[in-house]
């Protein structure tokens, strides 16, 4: 499994309301909250919580590649075929310090489920 894909299935357990990541967000106390429908997040926090709850497949991942790993890849349009939606919560002017936003529909409508799943 790629990097790439251990970040789509941390989206995608998110998009389909998996009940041990909601745990773990509401108690992670690092830049990545959920405010509704929607996981708020920098890509430092997404990081460090996809590292502590060790959701990457290779123990030895550095944030360099992660952020490759999410901007050299189709990460919207993937999300989206999920039924989601990433966008920029709030422009900080870098990268980094963005807070960004991955929406997740109302569970239980059609599209909720897709054909990723």
């Amino acid at each position: 499994m790629t990097l790439f894909s251990d970040i789509l299935a941390v989206f995608r357990r998110y998009l389909h309301a998996d009940a041990m990541l909601s745990g773990w967000i509401a108690e992670f106390d690092g830049a990545l909250r959920e405010e509704g429908n929607e996981l708020v997040f920098t890509l430092p926090g997404l990081f460090e919580f996809c590292l502590r709850h060790k959701l990457f497949n290779a123990p030895d991942i550095q944030y360099p590649q992660f952020r490759a790993a999410v901007y050299q890849n189709p990460t919207n349009t993937e999300v989206n075929a999920m039924g989601g939606n990433l966008r920029i919560y709030a422009n900080a002017g870098k990268v980094d310090a963005s807070l960004y936003a991955l929406t997740r529909p109302p569970i239980g409508t059609d599209a909720s489920l897709t054909q990723t799943d």
